[in-house]
């Protein structure tokens, strides 16, 4: 029957970790945001951007912003540019895109995790053939492959990395400890 959009929520949870009574769960953005993301593609020929769907949200170090994969779609569905990394902040204002390209279609963009003090996002870049690590400098919004390390097996089998704030730098990946 065909994809169906991906829409991450954010729930208010009550100390043990489940659900506070009368507890709504809301859209990770706010309208603005999702405007500001589609806006690079809301010219794409020959359709629009139209939607977004996020996943793979995280929140950042200082727990004021949220880092998270967007993927922009056009009206027909289909996927445009780049799967990409965003920043938002915790009351899903202000969405901030940090790796969209528009003609890199295949590359996706997932898995981020931020760094104790929060100046760098480490996730997986697959591009249709490879998976690997890349970081991200928040401050400037330049990205480096991390090609001198083994190549990563696809997301399915690796996911949940390991927090990046337990990863020295240079980043050296390493597994969840427990996770096969």
């Amino acid at each position: 029957a065909g994809w169906k959009n991906v829409e991450t929520r954010i729930m208010d949870l009550a100390p043990d970790g489940s659900a506070k009574p009368g507890a709504i769960p809301k859209a990770l953005l706010d309208s603005g945001s999702l405007l500001r993301l589609i806006a690079p593609c809301s010219t794409h020929k020959p359709d629009p951007c139209s939607q977004v769907s996020t996943f793979h949200a995280v929140f950042a170090t200082d727990n004021k912003q949220i880092i998270f994969a967007y993927r922009a779609w056009d009206i027909l569905g289909g996927g445009v540019g780049r799967q990409s990394i965003a920043i938002a902040d915790i009351d899903g204002s202000n969405a901030k895109q940090m790796t969209y390209n528009e003609t890199d279609v295949m590359d996706q963009d997932e898995c981020p995790s931020a760094n104790a003090d929060g100046s760098a996002i480490l996730f997986t870049r697959s591009d249709g053939e490879h998976t690997y690590l890349v970081v991200l400098d928040v401050k400037t919004g330049l990205t480096t492959a991390r090609h001198d390390l083994p190549e990563m097996p696809p997301v399915s089998e690796h996911f949940p990395l390991t927090p990046f704030d337990t990863v020295d730098l240079p980043l050296n990946y390493s597994r969840n400890p427990g996770v096969n």
